[in-house]
């Protein structure tokens, strides 16, 4: 997917504040640590090691928000979706915001 800043960003920021290891964080998450770094570069990323991201690391339904969102924008360039999503971004993400909180409970579990 590449460019995730926010992940990029969260993740680090979540394996410092825990004082471990890329190796360790790799270990956790069941991934190679050539994955972990990858995804702290923001050179990749999967529905599957977000949710896993959430659930053992404490994100907030905040951070998860600009994680989807982020995933989200990415996917849109990827499938090239029509450029008139481009003005209905803050409407987007507002609806995606709502989405996320609503069922973020169910996320973490």
């Amino acid at each position: 997917m590449g460019n995730n800043m926010t992940l990029r960003k969260i993740l680090k920021k979540k394996r410092i504040d825990l004082g471990i290891t890329q190796e360790k964080m790799a270990q956790e998450l069941g991934i190679s640590n050539t994955m972990l770094s990858n995804l702290e570069l923001g050179k990749s990323t999967s529905e599957r090691l977000l949710i896993e991201i959430v659930k053992k690391y404490n994100i907030s339904a905040e951070e998860f928000v600009e994680i989807a969102w982020e995933y989200f924008l990415n996917t849109r360039r990827i499938i090239r979706l029509p450029e008139i999503l481009k003005s209905q971004e803050n409407k987007l993400k507002a609806t995606l915001s709502e989405m996320v909180k609503a069922n973020f409970k169910q996320i973490k579990n």
